[in-house]
């Protein structure tokens, strides 16, 4: 088992919430003993899913397609 995040993010920039997400996440993987993975979709997304791969994480699965503009 493991916990997938969902990140969310508008023309490159970050929901405020998703930090809020990604830390509630990681306190549960800690708490459960489970790696904790994120996802980020959109277009030109690679600068944020490096930003997210810096936060202590399993992994991170970026979704990249033109529609997710």
């Amino acid at each position: 088992m493991s916990i997938l995040v969902i990140t969310e993010q508008l023309r490159g920039s970050w929901n405020k919430m998703s930090w809020e997400t990604l830390a509630a996440g990681q306190e549960f993987g800690k708490k459960l003993g489970q790696p904790v993975h994120a996802a980020v979709s959109g277009k030109g997304i690679a600068g944020l899913a490096a930003e997210v791969a810096a936060k202590n994480l399993a992994g991170v699965h970026a979704v990249e397609h033109d529609l997710l503009a």
